[in-house]
């Protein structure tokens, strides 16, 4: 899944909405059903996104999104999502008042997600879906930097860190139709209202330069176009 914060009507291509308004259509026309065998107690799911060129990729990038169906209409799926890296960047061309630059950079995601099937015998079935979002970020960069303009100037260790934890609830809306027993596509689109924490500092020799912490409300978008999924 990818998160878009701000105004949510605003990042939901019109592609998606077409996908998703005929998706609803179809679920309370369409007559007869298949995934029987998969819509039921004690069966297993796991999702992938359709990315660029129609490849399919797991949702969310480094993430694994499963579901588990407790009856024929009802589910609870997670979505786990780990992203980041560590390394050096070399400074840019030219420039001897930087040097040794580290970074590394870390973040999770767990929204596990009650799902409903309210028209389990529909051709599409119609999806909805809530549950909480939690999540925590890591960014820290180190470098050196010369104390002055002057080549002669001692090098002077500079840092920066910053760390964010969050905590919401989502909102899911979509369809999904079997093309054969154990393999559907899905289209749906959510939105999660999230509280952010953010603690923030930096340091330069050896001193503390910032060190301050700020909250926030944040409404994201999370939105998957298309995807499919394999039961078992």
């Amino acid at each position: 899944m990818t998160s878009y914060c701000g105004k949510w009507y605003a990042a939901l291509p019109r592609m998606t909405i077409g996908a998703l308004v005929l998706l609803l259509l179809l679920s309370f026309s369409a007559d007869g059903a298949t995934g029987d065998e998969s819509l039921r107690a004690g069966s297993w799911s796991i999702q992938f996104g359709a990315g660029r060129n129609l490849t399919l990729q797991p949702l969310g990038g480094f993430s694994l999104s499963v579901k588990r169906h407790f009856s024929d209409r009802s589910a609870i799926g997670m979505v786990a999502t780990l992203t980041g890296g560590q390394g050096g960047i070399a400074p840019t061309s030219g420039n001897r008042s930087i040097r040794h630059i580290d970074v590394d950079d870390f973040g999770i995601q767990l929204s596990p997600v009650y799902i409903y099937y309210p028209n389990r015998d529909g051709a599409v079935k119609l999806v909805v879906g809530l549950g909480p979002d939690f999540g925590f970020s890591l960014f820290e960069q180190t470098y050196e930097r010369r104390a002055s303009s002057s080549v002669e100037s001692p090098w002077l260790k500079m840092s920066y860190s910053r760390k964010v934890y969050s905590v919401g609830i989502n909102g899911l809306l979509g369809g999904e139709w079997f093309f054969t027993r154990r393999m559907s596509l899905f289209a749906n689109y959510g939105s999660s209202l999230r509280f952010q924490y953010t603690e923030r500092k930096e340091d330069r020799g050896g001193t503390r330069l910032v060190q301050n912490t700020y909250r926030r409300f944040e409404l994201c978008d999370i939105r998957t176009e298309l995807g499919l999924s394999l039961y078992f």
